[in-house]
């Protein structure tokens, strides 16, 4: 299950509330925690900046336990900051792309700007990102900053990625 920003963080901001809410999210008093991959304690979770969190992905109980063994009987809970998303899917679109030559002119992903079905992505929304994969890429283009400028009004990025999903 994904949550949306907001309540990501009502949950970060508010101490133990995934233990309280444990039915409703389908975790036992005991999850495990990762932060950008990174298996972590409660206690670092609960200290995210939630300025920072993009995305809060639940694993529940029975599914985790399916996946991952007994050690995953509470559930999990995996935190995703927008730099670790963003690389993520930087990543990916290089790996997809056939003529590398406009990706390597770009040499750091934080000087561009997501694009999604035509709507460029504050870093607050980039968890929305979660939806591109293979099954869903139905089509992306770089674009330079005057197309950018000209087509989407962004000013302060060097390059775009235009994505299209089905």
């Amino acid at each position: 299950m994904i949550l949306n920003r907001p309540l990501l963080i009502s949950l970060l901001l508010i101490s133990n509330l995934i233990k309280a809410q444990t039915s409703l999210q389908g975790l036992g008093g005991n999850p495990i925690y990762f932060i950008d991959s990174v298996r972590v304690s409660s206690n670092e979770v609960m200290k995210a900046d939630p300025a920072k969190v993009t995305l809060l992905t639940v694993v529940s109980r029975e599914e985790a336990s399916e996946k991952f063994g007994e050690e995953a009987k509470d559930g999990i809970v995996y935190v995703e900051t927008v730099n670790f998303v963003k690389r993520r899917y930087w990543d990916y679109f290089r790996a997809k792309r056939n003529d590398s030559k406009p990706i390597s002119k770009i040499d750091n992903y934080q000087n561009l700007q997501f694009i999604l079905n035509e709507k460029p992505l504050q870093d607050i929304d980039i968890g929305k990102l979660h939806i591109v994969n293979d099954e869903t890429l139905e089509e992306f283009k770089i674009i330079n900053k005057k197309e950018l400028k000209k087509k989407y009004k962004v000013k302060d990025r060097d390059y775009g990625i235009e994505i299209k999903t089905k």
